[in-house]
């Protein structure tokens, strides 16, 4: 079985999650949630360098990192729906729509953090 390392608040996870319900492999991989302090938790380092989460260690022990790429990776798991065209001005559109989505989740993030810390 599958692990995706997560948190529950993360909206990266969230991107992640949405995609296994959406190609309906959810059924398939194991939530694990983690700490994301990389000193205390070995586990989510060794998956990902940067001890970012989400981190999907799948059934060969290979660690797939970045919400993107894990869309990705999952989308390959199953024909349909497809999430990421495979060519294309269709693809390019959705990769940028991606990029939008990421960059807002970024800056929400970093208000979240500097009142916070």
């Amino acid at each position: 079985m599958m692990k995706l390392l997560s948190h529950p608040l993360s909206p990266y996870v969230r991107k992640a999650r949405i995609a296994m319900a959406m190609k309906d492999v959810a059924d398939r991989i194991e939530l694990v949630t983690v700490d994301t302090n990389p000193l205390d938790n070995p586990e989510l380092s060794r998956a990902n360098p940067l001890a970012k989460i989400p981190a999907l260690i799948i059934d060969d022990s290979t660690a797939i990192y970045d919400s993107h790429v894990i869309c990705e990776y999952l989308d390959s798991l199953a024909p349909s729906p497809v999430l990421f065209p495979k060519g294309g001005m269709e693809r390019i559109r959705t990769l940028t729509l991606g990029s939008l989505a990421d960059g807002i989740l970024d800056a929400a993030l970093l208000l979240v953090y500097e009142k916070r810390f």
